[in-house]
């Protein structure tokens, strides 16, 4: 299902594709690939068309996702805020003073492939140009608006369905017209874009619409009306199918059917997963419970567990001292725990996250920290890093769910609850956003030059966050983060929309 956020940028890279029709590049597509472009007939133009609707979605695609992905590279560097809010000060200048597109072809187009190919591949050729959107010239200020959007969300995912929509919509107009350019319904469409300024203001205002409409979605993200506060004393979330389970400080764990009422497991650090709970009884016993039947599994050998995943086929859990990972396939009888990983101190492992047969953790040592994912179902099968923390930061408390990724990134100025695809990458959808933990100084002292302070300080100081995030979980809807207080409290859960 598609975010809020997602669906906006798709209109808005509708609107800004259509709007490039009103350019000599989009003209002249109707005119090439119509009847009257060629002596293939109309049978030849229908198959044009079909190929040229096939590469503008590749262009648009390339160039938005590719500036989402750089995004998240430049977030990940030293110095990466400033270089953003510099590209950001660029695109919005471009689009209010009107200045030239770069880079773009002093031919709008290559006319010779069109003499020298197929039409078809010519045409699919045409499209990709005309999808990347700056190598030729667009009619619309939503094109670097956008761009500079796709740039500072950096989310690939995001860019990829506004580059898509971009595509589609610059073909959309062009295979519509295309095929009817003889004949008399598309002369006058054509005149009437031609000689009506008025359309083109209207298709102008469309893309400033579908702008603010953008801004409304994206800062309806982060919209304090989208966190709501679970339990309290409450942490070390886990969901499935609506399921919420929790475990409370020195306490009995805590079950939330989908749609009931919270009720108590009967042991510690509850997981649920692939329909079953998973805890450890008060004897220090881990149990799994298949919750449709209420049969009971008790896993010996798992004794000493301080935390615990479950799915359909498999359970893990932590040991510490030295931290270590282990996995039990519950589908084999015979099968026996397995070790996963483990680090030596003064190095830690997260908690275990598992989707189906993906496991996966979080480690910290004095080499950094990373998020690292491994297919249980596959013999020998070697673990793919999804997450490297960089640039100071500390990446961990992962939790997985149909494919996406949550996450807590750490830096000195900001803690984060961040979703993308579980595939290895950077960046993420911001959901929640707290100060840092320790604050900053400012970079002077009062009544000092500044002389010398570094940019991350140009805002003055910054205090220091009241909580603490410390663990996630997700499911089809939400995100779960449980939160700290940093001055001495009891935890609470909290549930952020996705």
């Amino acid at each position: 299902m598609l975010s809020l956020a997602a669906v906006a940028l798709a209109a808005a890279g509708l609107a800004a594709g259509w709007t490039g029709t009103w350019s000599p590049c989009g003209f002249s597509m109707i005119d090439t690939l119509g009847p009257n472009g060629h002596p293939g007939g109309r049978r030849r133009t229908v198959a044009a068309c079909a190929a040229f609707a096939a590469g503008a979605p590749v262009g648009g695609a390339v160039t938005f996702g590719g500036l989402a992905a750089l995004g998240a590279l430049a977030q990940s560097q030293p110095g990466g805020d400033v270089a953003i809010g510099l590209a950001v000060a660029i695109a919005v200048a471009a689009a209010a003073l009107g200045v030239r597109i770069a880079p773009q072809l002093r031919r709008q187009v290559p006319e010779s492939w069109r003499r020298v190919l197929p039409l078809p591949l010519a045409a699919f050729l045409y499209g990709i140009l005309l999808g990347l959107g700056f190598t030729t010239y667009v009619l619309s200020f939503a094109l670097p608006a956008l761009a500079a959007v796709s740039l500072v969300v950096a989310d690939v995912g995001l860019g990829l369905v506004l580059g898509v929509a971009f595509g589609v919509g610059r073909a959309l107009p062009i295979v519509a017209l295309a095929p009817v350019a003889d004949r008399g319904i598309g002369a006058r469409a054509l005149d009437a874009m031609a000689a009506r300024p008025g359309l083109l203001r209207g298709a102008r205002l469309v893309d400033a619409v579908a702008l603010l409409a953008v801004a409304a979605a994206l800062a309806g993200g982060t919209a304090s009306a989208a966190v709501q506060r679970v339990a309290q004393p409450a942490g070390l979330p886990s969901a499935d199918g609506g399921t919420l389970a929790w475990s409370v400080p020195g306490g009995d764990g805590v079950l939330l059917p989908a749609g009931g009422d919270p009720g108590p497991v009967g042991g510690r650090l509850p997981a649920v997963g692939g329909g079953r709970l998973a805890y450890v009884a008060f004897d220090g016993t881990p149990t799994v419970v298949e919750r449709a039947s209420a049969a009971t599994v008790t896993v010996p050998a798992a004794a000493g567990a301080d935390a615990l995943a479950v799915s359909a086929r498999w359970l893990a859990w932590r040991l510490p001292s030295p931290d270590r990972i282990v996995v039990l396939d519950l589908a084999d009888p015979a099968a026996r725990p397995r070790p996963v990983v483990s680090v030596a101190p003064p190095g830690t492992l997260s908690r275990p996250a598992l989707d189906g047969d993906r496991l996966a953790w979080s480690s910290a040592t004095r080499r950094g920290s990373r998020i690292v994912a491994l297919d249980l179902a596959t013999p020998g099968a070697r673990s793919v890093v999804l997450r490297r923390g960089r640039a100071g930061a500390v990446v961990g408390a992962p939790s997985l769910h149909a494919g996406a990724l949550a996450w807590i990134r750490v830096t000195g100025r900001s803690q984060d609850l961040r979703v993308a695809r579980a595939t290895p990458g950077a960046g993420g959808r911001v959901l929640l956003r707290l100060r840092g933990q320790a604050g900053r100084d400012g970079g002077r002292a009062p009544g000092r030059t500044g002389q010398g302070r570094r940019p991350v300080d140009r805002h003055g100081p910054i205090p220091p966050a009241a909580h603490r995030l410390l663990d996630t979980a997700l499911d089809d809807r939400a995100a779960y983060v449980s939160r700290m207080p940093l001055a001495g409290g009891e935890p609470s859960l909290l549930r952020v929309d996705r």
